[in-house]
């Protein structure tokens, strides 16, 4: 209850699964795509039977019928699904915290933040209430989460889990991705989230070699890039002084480390700019319905993302794609950069 990570169950239909699975594990037990294991699903998916409420008073009673294409590809493999983590409200925030279903808190003190917008998954991994949990990803909702509880979580690239569920399928921002204790066993649930999809133009061919075993590299071959703050974000002082210390103790595994990052000094207006536009998209229609109901953070980007001027949104295009090209030319010369997971320490939910 302290932690507040689960937020509806499904256990009468995780039984019937696990009996079926129970039943025909000789004939599944061989194919690839079978995962019968415990998952939290993100309150920002939909799973039959099951609400979606988004944190949201609004959809506090939104309990839906069908399976998105995410989930419904994880039934696919028999995966049992446990139940709902808890997001922030529309999943935006730096907290997971909302009017619905209030604030998860973080295991190793329920006071403190788990992170957002994947922190009610991140705290039910790390808490040891599902051994693995679904998430997305628009600006770090996998990573700080993870960070904070002291666990795994991965954005994937863009396409590798193909999906029709964003409503700006050209959008590249918004990925989903897999929460878990270990790496590995991040790798195990993407290799059963990973899928193509026809409404997904960032879409890619299934990845089957995320089925195989995990290939070794000979780290005294890499080039390694390091940077606490990539040139631009603000990072805490205490928080850098414990990511150049635990560098410390590996670093020396590299045949090269610099400290370097590629050109971001327009990183930040760039994709303030990119998710003002996503916003409009997203909320702006729903304003029209909801109005102020739809929450203060939500307003107030409404707000910002209507003061743009055709001539920003150009500009950000184009800075964007000079950021990918930066990027593509820097992994050129380096094999790895490695950056802290979050900028901050976990904090009390209200100083948000």
């Amino acid at each position: 209850g302290a932690i507040n990570a689960v937020i509806e169950t499904n256990f009468e239909n995780a039984l019937s699964v696990s009996k079926d699975v129970d039943k025909n594990f000789e004939q599944r037990i061989e194919n690839e795509h079978f995962l019968p294991i415990p998952i939290g699903i993100k309150d920002l998916n939909d799973v039959a039977g099951m609400k979606t409420t988004y944190g949201s008073l609004l959809f506090q009673n939104n309990k839906v019928e069908n399976d998105d294409d995410v989930v419904a590809h994880l039934k696919d493999a028999s995966a049992i699904i446990f139940g709902k983590t808890n997001v922030p409200e529309h999943g935006f925030g730096a907290t997971t915290t909302n009017p619905l279903q209030g604030s998860t808190g973080n295991p190793f003190n329920p006071s403190l933040s788990a992170g957002a917008s994947t922190g009610g998954g991140a705290a039910a991994v790390a808490a040891g209430i599902v051994p693995l949990a679904t998430g997305s990803d628009f600006a770090g909702s996998l990573r700080t989460p993870a960070g904070f509880c002291g666990i795994a979580g991965m954005r994937p690239s863009n396409g590798v889990i193909g999906t029709g569920r964003r409503s700006n399928i050209w959008s590249p921002f918004d990925v989903e991705g897999p929460i878990a204790k270990t790496a590995a066993d991040c790798k195990l649930l993407l290799s059963h989230m990973a899928k193509s999809h026809p409404l997904d133009p960032f879409s890619k061919p299934q990845l089957t070699d995320l089925f195989q075993p995990a290939k070794e590299i000979d780290l005294k071959k890499l080039k390694v890039a390091i940077s606490h703050d990539l040139g631009f974000a603000i990072m805490s002082k205490s928080y850098a002084r414990i990511f150049y210390s635990k560098l410390e103790k590996f670093s020396s595994l590299f045949a090269l480390t610099n400290f370097a990052h590629m050109d971001l000094s327009t990183a930040y207006k760039t994709f303030m700019t990119l998710r003002s536009v996503g916003f409009l998209g997203d909320f702006g229609p729903m304003e029209k319905e909801f109005g102020d109901e739809l929450g203060e953070v939500i307003i107030k980007e409404l707000e910002r993302a209507r003061k743009l001027s055709s001539e920003n949104i150009a500009e950000a295009f184009l800075d964007h794609s000079s950021i990918v090209r930066l990027s593509d030319a820097f992994f050129s010369e380096f094999d790895l950069l490695i950056t802290p997971a979050a900028s901050v320490s976990p904090f009390e939910h209200e100083l948000e």
